[in-house]
């Protein structure tokens, strides 16, 4: 007798993103006052299901797909919102070049810093168990991984980032997906 997984039905499943092991990826597109606005996005779901999602859905790193495979893949993100979710934060080319010229000019590493950071506040403060964040980094990612710690502050959530992250961490995959 052989052991048969069941088939993975991602419209069938219900998670409570308050007791699940979450976890969340963000990614960003864009460069700013160049180049247009800067967009920050992160998806996340329950860990578990990690694997049957990258197998079911097979999100990649966006820049790797074409326009047409990206658009149907945040469809893919936005149907199935009862087992993964996605927010984005918007920043104009007007608020980079605001916050980089002003007096007391911030990095547009800070700037990302600062929006991922309120990506996970955003969830964390609508009772999301985040137990794992993975980033593609803006700058040097030992610096960002400790400054995402030290603001988040909590113990129990591991912050992971890492170069090339969209090509790692499938949550970071459907980020990047949600970002472009």
């Amino acid at each position: 007798f052989k052991y048969q997984m069941e088939k993975f039905d991602p419209s069938s499943i219900t998670v409570d993103f308050s007791k699940e092991e979450i976890c969340l990826g963000i990614d960003e597109a864009g460069r700013g006052p160049v180049l247009g606005p800067m967009v920050y996005a992160c998806a996340y779901w329950p860990e578990k299901y990690s694997e049957d999602i990258k197998k079911h859905f097979k999100f990649n790193d966006s820049k790797q797909l074409s326009a047409e495979k990206r658009e149907k893949m945040f469809e893919d993100i936005k149907t199935h919102s009862n087992l993964m979710k996605y927010k984005i934060i918007v920043i104009s080319p007007e608020e980079i070049s605001f916050k980089m010229y002003k007096r007391e000019k911030v990095s547009l590493n800070d700037i990302s810093h600062d929006a991922a950071y309120n990506l996970i506040k955003s969830a964390l403060d609508e009772n999301v168990n985040i137990t794992s964040v993975y980033i593609d980094t803006i700058g040097p990612p030992e610096k960002y991984e400790q400054s995402i710690s030290r603001r988040i502050n909590n113990d129990k959530i591991k912050v992971i980032v890492r170069s090339k992250a969209d090509k790692l961490f499938t949550c970071v995959s459907a980020a990047s997906i949600a970002a472009k």
